[in-house]
């Protein structure tokens, strides 16, 4: 693949994005921002611009796995943006945020393993366990 510092980029035959179904894309038009852009386009505040987008794409990863459905959230198509958006032919004030490839898992896929929530998770401060229901 093509490199740039610190990342390869995969050729579309190592990545097998031939073969998937669906490859989704998240934009944010910044035309359409309203209060949180100013007059040419540019976030005033870019942590809200994006609050409603990945939300929206957790939802989406979550609904594809209850399908069996295979998919990850990727950002480093930032790194090439400019060339992505030329060959989608997306507009200049589209800014492509995500993208999320979904397909059929092509090897075995079984339940998630998570740590036990009082592990990953705290209540009232730093370090005390949340228990559901507890005090």
């Amino acid at each position: 693949g093509q490199s740039r510092p610190g990342i390869t980029i995969a050729s579309s035959r190592e990545i097998c994005w031939p073969r998937l179904p669906v490859c989704r894309g998240s934009s944010l038009d910044h035309r359409q921002l309203g209060p949180i852009a100013g007059p040419d386009g540019t976030l005033l505040s870019p942590v809200a611009a994006y609050t409603s987008i990945f939300p929206a794409v957790q939802n989406l990863l979550l609904a594809a796995r209850a399908l069996g459905l295979g998919t990850t959230l990727t950002t480093l198509h930032r790194g090439f943006e400019s060339d992505l958006k030329a060959l989608l032919e997306v507009p200049a004030a589209v800014e492509v945020v995500a993208i999320v490839p979904l397909g059929h898992p092509a090897d075995r896929f079984g339940p998630t393993r998570r740590k036990p929530v009082a592990r990953v998770a705290f209540r009232d401060r730093w370090g005390k366990p949340f228990v559901a229901g507890g005090a």
